[in-house]
């Protein structure tokens, strides 16, 4: 593993543990060569930066026991910023996730305030499934208390809220949620479900025109994403790079197994590894998700020939 820095201080010690992860982009996958920076929160020092590898994977052993920083980026992508702690003979796991443009803070983490509000955060969740909607509210407003920023905590108040017929606080708690992730289209639902009780026909309308709206640009979003890593992976298989375009496609078909196209380009893919069987069975499940798309008459062709 490649370290940067002129003196790393991050040194070997009996009291110290291990940091491990993985670095992946918004289409979940792997980020070769970004860098890991690990800091820690007291005391003098530079980070310590680890490179990613091919796999988007990375590892530092012989942290000393404490408290650290971690984050990931390359080029102008940038993830989260992790607070971890460090234990003597323990691994220490942080998926990253990177992306252009600023990104919301993390809330989950290992230590402090962070792990105190993962646990109210659980035992909030725990209660609104047993409908004890009074102590889902006490347990998410704990967490929030350590963790403004987090959006689902203010979320599940609100729901929590609504189950009470605490409208005025579910539409305050909704509204700390758009304000925090503007595109949480399930907050404007929610919204619409308090005002439709209360008898707000106008304002219920317009808040469920907004999710709708939302919901809507986020599936197109999702589409234009999963085209992009369609072409790129059929970029591959053109260029001969089968057993790349193919790992590409099976990663893709995990992302979204509905995404039509993904199945015929896989379907070709495995024909190209002598797979007769298994590329039938990607243009029939092609064919099934849509019998006249672009790729229709020659998923048929392939299966008649398949068939023979």
């Amino acid at each position: 593993m490649a370290l940067c820095g002129a003196t790393p201080v991050l040194l070997a010690a009996q009291d110290a543990g291990t940091l491990r992860g993985r670095v992946v982009d918004e289409q979940r996958l792997p980020v070769a060569a970004a860098q890991v920076s690990i800091r820690p929160l007291a005391g003098d020092g530079a980070a310590v930066t680890v490179e990613t590898t091919d796999d988007g994977t990375f590892s530092r052993g012989s942290i000393p026991s404490g408290l650290y920083t971690v984050t990931a980026g390359k080029d102008d992508l940038r993830g989260d910023m992790f607070r971890v702690r460090i234990r003597a003979g323990r691994t220490v796991r942080v998926n990253v996730e990177l992306a252009a443009g600023r990104r919301d803070a993390a809330w989950i983490a290992e230590l402090g305030d962070r792990e105190a509000a993962s646990r109210a955060f659980a035992a909030g969740v725990r209660a609104s499934r047993a409908a004890d909607h009074a102590t889902a509210v006490e347990q998410f407003l704990r967490a929030i208390t350590r963790t403004p920023d987090c959006a689902a905590c203010h979320y599940n108040l609100a729901i929590a809220y609504s189950e009470l017929d605490r409208f005025a606080d579910a539409e305050t708690a909704f509204r700390q949620v758009v304000e925090l992730t503007p595109d949480y289209s399930a907050a404007y639902y929610g919204l619409a479900s308090i005002y439709t009780r209360q008898g707000r026909a106008d304002d219920a309308r317009t808040a469920r025109d907004e999710a709708t709206r939302l919901a809507r640009e986020r599936l197109a979003d999702r589409r234009r994403r999963l085209e992009e890593t369609l072409q790129q992976s059929v970029a591959r298989l053109d260029a001969g790079d089968t057993a790349g375009a193919l790992a590409a496609l099976e990663m893709l078909l995990k992302r979204d197994s509905s995404f039509a196209p993904t199945r015929y380009w896989l379907g070709v893919a495995l024909l190209g590894i002598d797979a007769p069987d298994r590329a039938a069975t990607q243009f029939q499940r092609y064919l099934e998700l849509d019998g006249d798309g672009e790729h229709a008459a020659h998923a048929r062709a392939a299966l008649a020939d398949l068939n023979r």
